[in-house]
């Protein structure tokens, strides 16, 4: 039998360009930060929060932004390259714990595998 009550999260009010919470959620979404440096304190920050929590909050971290480009068109490889560098060389070493959904552009298999591969590492 089918019921009328919703499912899934309601993100008709999601707040733009920022960092807030939205119980049980807890996300990082500034895309519009100039360059890599600003984007990865944001992400970094957000990290620490969800790997030191003990709540049941869901961390939901984006690692996208994007950059002017030419013609006004967003230039997301600038920020995402140098972004996804930081991410595997965090990941390379060897964090473990409770990070929450990490949101990537342009993620492969390896980088996957690092991040999967927080919870099963050992301290």
């Amino acid at each position: 039998s089918s019921t009328s009550q919703a499912k899934g999260i309601n993100a008709s009010k999601w707040p733009d360009n920022t960092t807030f919470s939205a119980p049980p959620l807890r996300v990082q979404d500034n895309y519009q930060v100039g360059n890599p440096e600003a984007k990865w304190m944001s992400f970094q920050t957000l990290l620490k929060e969800a790997s030191e929590s003990r709540g049941d909050t869901l961390f939901v971290n984006f690692a996208s932004a994007t950059a002017s480009g030419t013609f006004g068109i967003p230039n997301i490889p600038s920020m995402s390259t140098p972004m996804n560098q930081k991410i595997t060389n965090w990941l390379m070493t060897g964090p473990t714990g409770r990070y929450g959904i990490i949101v990537m552009d342009f993620v492969d298999e390896g980088r996957c595998r690092l991040i999967y591969e927080t919870n099963l590492r050992k301290n």
